[in-house]
C-alpha cells in the first residue's frame, strides 16, 4: 500500500468515527459539537458543560490500541482498542450516565 494511499484511508476513516460520534452525543442527549483536530487528533468534542474531550491516533505503530481519550487539561489519556472502549472513555470523560440495560426477551405465550 502506497503513503498517499494510506494517508487517504486515514484520512476517511477519521471523518467517520467525528460522524460517529457526532451521532452518539445526539443519542446520549449531550448538547456538544465534534470537530477535527491536527493530526493525530482526530476529533475535539466541546460539550456545552465546558468538557473538552480530545481523541487522537497514537502516534507509534507499534501500539496495541487504536485511541487515545484524554480530557483536556489532564496529562493521563485512555487507551482504547476498540469502538466500545472508545465510547466508554468518552462517556467517562464527559460524565454520562451508563443508563440501564437493553433487555431482549420473548414475549410470554397465551398458554
Amino acid at each position: 500500500m502506497n503513503a498517499r494511499y494510506a494517508a487517504s484511508a486515514a484520512h476517511e476513516d477519521d471523518a467517520r468515527v467525528r460522524d460517529f460520534l457526532s451521532d452518539t452525543l445526539a443519542l446520549w442527549r449531550v448538547a456538544g459539537t465534534v470537530a477535527a483536530g491536527e493530526s493525530p487528533i482526530v476529533a475535539v468534542i466541546r460539550a456545552a458543560t465546558g468538557a473538552i474531550v480530545e481523541v487522537e491516533r497514537p502516534q507509534q505503530a507499534d501500539m496495541p490500541f487504536r485511541w487515545l481519550v484524554r480530557s483536556r487539561g489532564s496529562e493521563h489519556a485512555r487507551p482504547c482498542a476498540s469502538l466500545a472502549g472508545l465510547l466508554s472513555g468518552i462517556r467517562g470523560a464527559l460524565g454520562v450516565e451508563r443508563g440501564g440495560a437493553v433487555r431482549i426477551a420473548p414475549t410470554p405465550s397465551d398458554a
